[in-house]
């Protein structure tokens, strides 16, 4: 798909657009009735659920360790579970080409600790194999060392209102 969409003929017969221009013919009880708009508007309404139930989770969280707080307390119990709850701190490095980042790889390169923290970057293996961006060499070579997979995945989005 791309901004020439609109001005394609073939949109009837591609795998991106076949389905809305064959729900299109359809009276609007065929519509309602038709496997895949039901199987897209039940997925929809899922996710619409599982956002508000995972807000509804974290604010109940909060509530727990606000009560546990005021109590003193680490554990609170219900009739069948208990939840508990820990406080910890972790440590967050700084942003990518953010001053703080530069100096702190500076720091570990100059005590030559860098091949310690160092680690391939696959994702960015993965950019770098797609653009093209190393000498075709090394680009033939590395691609020798990958395995391929094929994956599937169902994502939602909602259709902008025209």
């Amino acid at each position: 798909t791309g901004i020439l969409c609109n001005l394609c003929e073939f949109k009837p017969i591609c795998s991106e657009w076949a389905h809305l221009y064959k729900i299109a013919k359809l009276t609007p009880k065929k519509f309602k009735k038709e496997q895949g708009v039901k199987l897209v508007n039940q997925l929809t309404e899922l996710n619409i659920e599982k956002k508000e139930l995972e807000l509804k989770i974290q604010l109940l969280m909060e509530e727990i360790m606000n009560y546990a707080k005021q109590l003193g307390i680490s554990v609170v119990f219900g009739s069948d579970a208990k939840a508990s709850i820990k406080e910890y701190e972790s440590m967050k490095i700084p942003k990518k080409n953010s001053k703080e980042r530069l100096l702190l790889e500076k720091l570990i390169k100059k005590y030559n600790k860098w091949s310690e923290v160092s680690a391939l970057n696959a994702a960015m293996v993965k950019k770098i194999i797609k653009e093209r961006s190393w000498p075709e060499k090394l680009l033939v070579q590395t691609e020798k060392l990958f395995t391929k997979e094929t994956g599937k995945r169902v994502s939602v989005s909602r259709l902008k209102k025209e």
